[in-house]
This record gives C-alpha cells, sequence and structure tokens, in this order.
C-alpha cells in the first residue's frame, strides 16, 4: 500500500545555530552560539580529501554597513565575534594531519577587517608545518589605507581575494557608502596586482549595475578600464532590492531596501516567490540592469 508522505519544510534564516536554536526552545531561550571559542569538526564520513578547499570562519560579522548590505551583524565593534587563533590552528592542523587538507575558503564578511586580525593569521600560518592557502573577501581600501597588510596578507597565505568594489563612478560609490572606490580605485588596484602582489595573487572586483546616478557609458567605461590595464576577474550584478516591508523570507533588509525613495529608486512591483522587488531609477530598472550584468 503507498503511503503519501507529506513534510512542511521550515525555513530559517540569518546563522542557522542561533535561529534554529530559538526555534527549539519553548521559550526562546537567549542562548547563543558563540563563534569565539567555536571548532569545525569532519568525521570520516565526510570523505574529506587533500585536494579539497574547505570553508572555515575565522570570525562573523562586518565593522561596515555599506548601504546594499543586508547581511546580518553589520556594523559591529572592532575586535568583535573573531575567533580564538589557537583554536583556529589546532583545526587547521587536525585536518592537515587527518585528511592533508591545507586550502580553504574564509567565509568571513571581511578577512581583513582588522590590522591586527591580519597580523595574528600570519603569525599562525607561519608556525603551520604546512603551507597554508586561502582564499577570502577582503577591502581594496583597507589595504590602501595599511600598506603593511600588503606583504602581511601574502605572509598568511592569502592567494586569491574578492573585493566589492561596486563602482567607480564618484558619486554612486559615494551612494553606497564605498567612496573610495570611485576617488582611488583605479589607481591603486591596477598598482597591487601588478607591482606590489606581482600578479601572485588572483583578484577578483565586483561591480553593480543600477546604481543611481551611474549611466551606461560610465558602466562600459569601466569595462574598458579592465581591459586597458590587464587586469583579472570582475563581474557586473544587477542591485537587487526586497523592498521595505519585510517578509518571511527575507527579515533582514540593506538601507536601500527600508528607503529605496532617499536613494533615488522606485519600487514598481510586489515581492516575488524570491522577495525581490523590482525597481526603477533616473538612469535604469531592475530588468535593464539584469539585461546588462549578463554582457
Amino acid at each position: 500500500r503507498e503511503i503519501e508522505y507529506q513534510q512542511e519544510w521550515i525555513e530559517f534564516t540569518s546563522y542557522a545555530e542561533d535561529s534554529a536554536l530559538s526555534f527549539l526552545s519553548e521559550n526562546k531561550s537567549t542562548n547563543r552560539f558563540d563563534v569565539k571559542h567555536s571548532t569545525g569538526r569532519y568525521t570520516p564520513l565526510d570523505f574529506i580529501q587533500p585536494h579539497e578547499v574547505l570553508s572555515m570562519e575565522l570570525g562573523r560579522g562586518c565593522q561596515f554597513k555599506c548601504r546594499f548590505c543586508a547581511y546580518p551583524m553589520i556594523g559591529k565593534k572592532k575586535g568583535t565575534y573573531i575567533r580564538n587563533m589557537h583554536l583556529i590552528r589546532e583545526e587547521l592542523i587536525k585536518n592537515y594531519e587527518e585528511y592533508g587538507v591545507t586550502r580553504y575558503n574564509f567565509i568571513d564578511d571581511t578577512v581583513n577587517e582588522d590590522e591586527e586580525k591580519v597580523e595574528n593569521l600570519a603569525r599562525l600560518a607561519q608556525s603551520l608545518p604546512f603551507e597554508l592557502e586561502w582564499v577570502g573577501y577582503c577591502r581594496a581600501d583597507l589595504i590602501w589605507a595599511r600598506p603593511s597588510t600588503i606583504q602581511t596578507l601574502r605572509d598568511s597565505g592569502m592567494r586569491s581575494t574578492f573585493f566589492g568594489i561596486e563602482s567607480f563612478h564618484p558619486e554612486a560609490s559615494k551612494l553606497v557608502g564605498k567612496a573610495w572606490s570611485g576617488k582611488e580605485g583605479k589607481e591603486f588596484l591596477p598598482k597591487l596586482y601588478h607591482d606590489l602582489w606581482g600578479k601572485n595573487v588572483a583578484m577578483h572586483c565586483n561591480f553593480i549595475i543600477g546604481l543611481t546616478g551611474e549611466s551606461k557609458d560610465s558602466i562600459k567605461s569601466t569595462i574598458k578600464w579592465f581591459l586597458k590595464n590587464d587586469m583579472p576577474a570582475s563581474r557586473f550584478s544587477p542591485l537587487g532590492l526586497f523592498g521595505p516591508d519585510p517578509s518571511a523570507r527575507r527579515t533582514i533588509q540593506s538601507e536601500f531596501d527600508r528607503n529605496a525613495d532617499k536613494y533615488g529608486f522606485k519600487i514598481t512591483s510586489d515581492p516575488g516567490d524570491n522577495g525581490r522587488v523590482e525597481w526603477e531609477n533616473d538612469l535604469w530598472n531592475s530588468k535593464m540592469a539584469m539585461s546588462w550584468s549578463d554582457r
């Protein structure tokens, strides 16, 4: 006899360690996952291979508050929610001894958020019985402002980094909260890649299409700049908005979501199945930005 089985899925948003604990606790316990003293663990059933790139957190949250960002724990205080480096070292050595793994994707919002954090990571890397190699998201403006980290990041084992540049346009970059990109980005990035790092660190730069004030000609100019300066990979992503009213699918909002009108965006639809809304501004709309990002 065929038995019909139905399962109603429950979606946990944000950091599942906390949202799941809250769900499981009838009295909504205030117990929180402690990232500072956490340790990742694998078992033989995970079938980890030496060539794999494992994901690891060095810390959580971000000190910055970019206006398009809808991540949790943005605007945190410096030095908070950073994992204990001794525990990180133990985890790295354990994974090396048991599985032969030496490569990692550090999934921090900003690996180089703190100069002390970068220095500690470099010291840790130099103390390991193997050569640590990692990729992760960093902020180019922090490297520019802290020149000593140019070498310290290399010493820590960085092999590739992702920069959220967002825009070279002076007004648009200021609008998202990254005015540095529009002032210093074009001059510093080629120098960093070609000269200071000698092409020994892969670099990926992301740009947002659809920002208020930035024209199609400005986007074309950025693409030409990459080709002219022999720069590595770049990606152009359409601006995504979720609107001012949080939904069950999207409980965390960006500044753009909450105050779209203030930044030149007009919401033109109700949220779709993915929670996103359609929008328009003086030069773009969401469909146009999407089509340009596919080019």
